[in-house]
């Protein structure tokens, strides 16, 4: 990119989508071919920082309908392991069920309730996490 070119558009939403996503400056600006005071003077414009709060507001609402959707799943499969008298998927449900609670804490950002001390989790972290507790590998919306 020559220097002092402006920034597409594209690429102002790549970097508001990495930085989001808990990427640091340094490696957005090596993924990007970017000066690292291009993108240091983008997340630290104050237009940028109100965006990314309500992008981290939207996601954080998203995560939670998606991690209450599973959890109806992993009732509804507890519910069917009870009628079939199976202790072992009534357990791994139930043991589920536990580590959903502490995935939705996190994707709502509370990591005290979580007891973890790490950032909010990405929303591929905890699509990942997801699928992994439910054991659905299919695409998650």
């Amino acid at each position: 990119m020559p220097k002092g070119a402006p920034l597409s558009t594209q690429q102002l939403t790549q970097i508001e989508t990495l930085f989001a996503a808990g990427i640091s400056q340094k490696e957005i600006a090596r993924r990007m071919d970017l000066h690292p005071n291009t993108v240091w003077s983008r997340v630290n414009d104050p237009s940028f920082r109100i965006k990314l709060e309500d992008v981290r507001a939207a996601t954080k609402r998203i995560n939670a309908v998606k991690v209450r959707e599973h959890v109806e799943k992993v009732h509804a499969m507890i519910d069917d392991s009870l009628e079939k008298k199976d202790p072992f998927r009534v357990k791994a449900g139930t043991g589920a069920l536990k580590d959903m609670d502490q995935i939705q804490a996190v994707a709502c950002g509370d990591e005290a309730q979580a007891g973890v001390s790490a950032p909010a989790a990405s929303p591929v972290d905890l699509k990942i996490l997801i699928a992994q507790l439910t054991g659905v590998h299919a695409a998650l919306p």
